[in-house]
């Protein structure tokens, strides 16, 4: 049985016997009151209910704990386990009409309770789940309060730990958050797929689950519940990178990679439309099979060998792909990254504003708003450093002569654009810009030398003949302020930021 209370929505729901996991450890290991554990046995006094509900939170932030807990039923100091008379779904406080649950609301916050009722040797034992504070304080008609040691008192009478709290409340990163709360060792092992880690590093499996523990702790992708080194959560960095399935975890499954083949060049017939359920990690060498076995191929001879040659260069997609996931606002609901394909190109989308603008992504220092998922996707050697990765997918769009890759921001997404090769004649006038700026970003950033109009009828496939076609194509660019000529030689360009 539960009620929640709700202000916001941080509440992982718990199973009863990962919460009895939870008492099991508590008790064989005699962990007294705390900053994040109360135990009482039947109900106290309403106003240092809401007290201890307010400190307790604040301490489990305080403490980089996910929540706090009070247990009534069990006994401070001796653990004996008598259970309780109490019952907060229907209690009435000190006597008077009012019930306890609508009495809670004076509580303010980001924040969401959970009563939870369960039977524990033999006995009704009542637990409320207190999430940590996040953004705000968490108050009492108005007030805030923390723990010391196991002591209730108000935050102002400690204004370094406020500090603190308050450095603590603004930090905190998605990734950082909890996909899945209470997991044994067992179920750890079994929601995330550990052996891609090692396979990807080219390391053996340890042969014994405490190291991969001990691994997935390290690397931030679990987190200890409380001090009971028994129980884990699995952080949202551990389920989006080595979920077997992200179905499994509450609140990520809409973070799953959607993947759109389309017939012809618009939206309006989809041939096939399905989410791929694994993690960004574990899962990228499927991921990337499956995507490439929807492409355009044709069968070529290389040194007398038969092989497959796939219409947009693999690297395009080891890119592109990996940079969208790193870059998606996840704080966004209701948006998937999705790979859309069409017969004449890839779509990649990622929610989330881009964070420097669409034209400066090849000279610009990349900012992530996920440090840690993108350190570890670099650490799995599945993307590349930061910013060179767009140099890469940029030379081999220029080597393989095919259109400019479109980056642009529409509807709080990213959707970065890769397309087929096309004629000079298939080419429009916005194309043909486009094109013609990212040559020149292409010779002066990574090649350190000036776009010219021969470069770009090399570029074009033009011949020399169709100079003053080019000619066109520079002007038009220098008139939508992309280009410009150098000091030097007004025939010689480099980018406006150059």
């Amino acid at each position: 049985m539960l009620h929640k209370v709700t202000a916001g929505g941080r509440i992982i729901h718990m199973e009863d016997k990962e919460i009895i996991g939870i008492l099991d450890g508590l008790i064989s290991k005699r962990v007294n009151e705390s900053e994040i554990i109360e135990y009482k046995t039947n109900l106290f006094d309403k106003e240092m209910f809401g007290k201890y509900i307010s400190a307790l939170s604040n301490s489990a932030a305080l403490l980089d704990e996910k929540r706090a807990y009070i247990f009534w039923g069990i006994e401070d100091g001796t653990f004996n386990v008598v259970g309780t008379s109490f019952e907060p779904f229907n209690c009435k406080l000190n006597g008077s009409n009012e019930l306890l649950i609508p009495w809670l609301t004076k509580m303010t916050g980001d924040f969401e309770f959970e009563f939870r009722k369960i039977e524990y040797r033999g006995k009704n034992i009542i637990v409320l789940l207190i999430p940590a504070a996040r953004w705000v304080e968490t108050k009492f008609k108005g007030i805030a309060y923390i723990r010391i040691e196991s002591q209730t008192t108000t935050l102002d009478k400690y204004p370094d730990k406020k500090r603190l709290l308050w450095k603590k409340l603004v930090q905190e990163t998605f990734e950082e958050g909890n996909a899945a709360t209470a997991k044994t060792e067992k179920d750890v092992l079994d929601l995330l797929d550990y052996a891609s880690y090692y396979k990807f590093l080219n390391k053996r499996i340890p042969g014994n689950n405490r190291d991969i523990i001990t691994m997935l702790l390290n690397e931030g992708c679990i987190t200890n519940e409380l001090s009971v080194s028994s129980v884990y959560n699995i952080t949202n960095l551990g389920a989006l990178l080595f979920a077997k399935n992200l179905e499994d975890f509450h609140g990520l499954s809409n973070k799953a990679i959607r993947i759109i083949k389309y017939k012809g060049i618009n939206r309006l017939e989809a041939e096939s439309d399905f989410t791929f359920p694994e993690g960004y990690a574990c899962g990228f060498p499927r991921l990337l099979n499956v995507v490439k076995n929807m492409l355009p191929k044709k069968e070529v001879f290389e040194n007398g060998i038969r092989t497959l040659r796939y219409a947009y260069p693999e690297i395009v997609l080891r890119e592109l792909i990996p940079n969208a996931l790193i870059h998606q606002d996840f704080m966004i609901k209701g948006q998937q990254p999705r790979i859309e394909i069409f017969d004449d190109r890839i779509e990649i989308t990622n929610a989330g504003e881009p964070l420097i603008p669409t034209n400066r992504f090849l000279d610009m220092t990349p900012i992530s708003r996920n440090e840690a998922l993108a350190r570890m996707m670099h650490k799995l050697r599945i993307c590349e450093e930061r910013g060179s990765g767009i140099d890469r997918v940029l030379d081999a769009i220029e080597k393989n002569k095919m259109p400019a890759l479109v980056i642009k921001s529409e509807h709080s997404s990213v959707i970065s654009s890769v397309y087929l090769y096309k004629s000079w004649n298939q080419l429009t006038k916005e194309d043909k810009i486009n094109l013609c700026y990212q040559h020149c970003c292409y010779l002066f950033y990574l090649e350190q030398k000036v776009m010219t109009n021969q470069s770009l009828r090399e570029r074009f496939n033009v011949k020399d003949m169709n100079h003053a076609v080019i000619s066109r194509v520079i002007s038009d660019t220098r008139k939508e302020g992309l280009i410009k000529g150098t000091a030097e030689n007004a025939k010689k360009y480099i980018p406006f930021w150059a």
